[in-house]
Order: structure tokens, then C-alpha cells, then sequence
């Protein structure tokens, strides 16, 4: 696991649905998400432009239509690159939403 202070603090929903959806539309070419990890999962979509990812130290490019997926409590951050744009949403959730929807569902 990643170091303990760069755990993210925000909650993402809330503790009955925790589950969230965050957009962005960077258009100037300098937005930032720092290191950081959290204990839900992660996904990011990107619509339009291209953003560098670190996972765990590795550098990735994410362009125009791919799909980033963040296992819990990896080490991540995401940068647009300058000179570039990005619009792109994030969906982060506990993976336990999955065993309910599916629990309730087969009930």
C-alpha cells in the first residue's frame, strides 16, 4: 500500500451509496490531480484531449476515448499535459456497491 499521507480524504457519495461522478474540462492545459490513493476503485473516461496518468510510477498517456481503470489503494496522479486540453469524467466507488446491486438484484 502506498504511503499512509497521501490517502485521499474525501468521501466519495455517501455511506448508504457510495459512489461518485466527477467532470472536468481543462481547456488551458495545466490541471493536476496530485499523487494520492483511496480505497474505492477508480475510472477514467476520457471524452476528449489526452492526459498523462502515473500508476504506481509508471507513466501512461490516456487519450480521446480510452478508459482508465484504478485498482483501490494504488498510487495515481493525472496531469494534462501543457499546451493540451481534457474533458473527462471520473467515476470512483466502493466495489462493494457491485455485491449489493448484484445481491438485491438476485433476490
Amino acid at each position: 500500500m502506498a504511503n499512509i499521507n497521501l490517502k485521499e480524504k474525501s468521501n466519495h457519495g455517501t455511506a448508504m451509496f457510495p459512489f461518485h461522478i466527477y467532470s472536468h474540462l481543462d481547456s488551458i492545459g495545466n490541471y493536476s490531480v496530485p499523487f494520492h490513493w483511496h480505497n474505492e476503485i477508480e475510472m477514467v473516461i476520457v471524452e476528449d484531449g489526452e492526459c498523462d496518468c502515473m500508476i504506481n510510477l509508471e507513466n501512461y498517456t490516456a487519450k480521446n476515448g480510452d478508459i482508465i481503470i484504478i485498482k483501490p489503494l494504488v498510487l495515481h496522479s493525472l496531469t494534462t499535459p501543457k499546451g493540451k486540453t481534457m474533458d473527462w469524467n471520473t467515476i470512483i466507488f466502493d466495489l462493494n456497491v457491485l455485491t449489493t446491486l448484484t445481491t438485491k438484484t438476485l433476490q
